[in-house]
């Protein structure tokens, strides 16, 4: 029996961002002359314009034999050629009868461009991207508030004593992140995971302090880093602090030391709530 020229309860959805090739699962109803949803095989022939009514015709695809049950027929139509950056409207030709009117793309398929796909990644080379606004002026420009997890771990409670250096434990974990920094089992030693930089910040409270001068060291790999200086003028307690940049091969080891000049004992205050680290990853380049 011939179709009508119409199609009932037409959807189209967009598969993941992920396929390959780009799809669209299109469904429609399809009813004879008498109003009844046709059961059987017919072909079908599905043409992608860039207007509603005349315009090009940029992609053409035909099935010989589309399965519809009671009128229902589904079927996926490959769209990787297509310009997404474009509109473009559906037209369906039911055994030689064009169907009117066509139909126009709206949100699903589109959300297939203007990305691209790399494995499971997606990515975007034509431009810059916006959100909240049409015109970014940079790479990603986001007007209005956004909400990640910072990549950041947290420690504090520090302790430790001795005579002429030590070095430096942390005993709370107030944030982790195992993605990005592994503490070690002895509390001293911070595995940096990734590759790229890392900001390493610390405040620590020394007591038993004597007049002479005092640093606060950071090594890599056991090897001294950075050292931030403290000269103590006749008083016995004192903060020092850091904010250092570091760059991770993915493997490295970071450490905290404290050094007398001149040899003296001192130690980590553990009985005043002053002391600090953090471990920021701030990016590859």
């Amino acid at each position: 029996m011939p179709a009508t020229g119409q199609i009932k309860g037409l959807r189209s959805q967009s598969t993941k961002i992920s396929s390959v090739p780009l799809l669209i699962s299109h469904q429609g109803y399809i009813v004879d002359s008498t109003g009844t949803g046709i059961t059987g095989t017919l072909p079908i022939t599905f043409n992608f314009w860039d207007d509603s009514i005349a315009g090009t015709n940029p992609l053409s695809l035909s099935f010989p034999g589309i399965i519809l049950t009671k009128g229902v027929f589904s079927v996926n139509l490959d769209i990787t050629s297509l310009d997404l950056t474009k509109q473009y409207w559906l037209e369906t030709v039911v055994n030689g009868q064009i169907l009117a009117p066509r139909m126009r793309l709206t949100s699903a398929p589109y959300s297939l461009a203007p990305w691209e796909t790399n494995g499971t990644s997606i990515y975007y080379d034509g431009g810059n991207v916006g959100i909240g606004t049409n015109n970014p002026s940079a790479s990603l420009e986001v007007i209005g508030h956004t909400f990640s997890k910072a990549p950041l771990a947290v420690y504090d409670s520090a302790s430790g004593s001795g005579t002429g250096n030590f070095t430096i434990s942390w005993l709370k974990d107030v944030r982790v992140d195992t993605v990005l920094v592994e503490k070690q089992i002895n509390n001293q030693d911070f595995r940096l995971k990734k590759n790229g930089w890392y900001r390493i910040s610390s405040q620590i409270w020394f007591s038993n302090l004597i007049n002479g001068a005092y640093t606060m060291d950071i090594n890599i790999n056991n090897i001294p880093y950075k050292s931030v200086a403290l000269f103590v003028p006749g008083t016995t307690e004192a903060v020092l602090s850091c904010n250092i940049f570091i760059k991770s091969d993915g493997n490295t080891l970071a450490t905290l030391r404290a050094y007398s000049w001149v040899g003296y004992t001192f130690n980590v205050d553990m009985g005043i709530n002053f002391s600090q680290l953090s471990i920021e990853y701030v990016g590859s380049e």
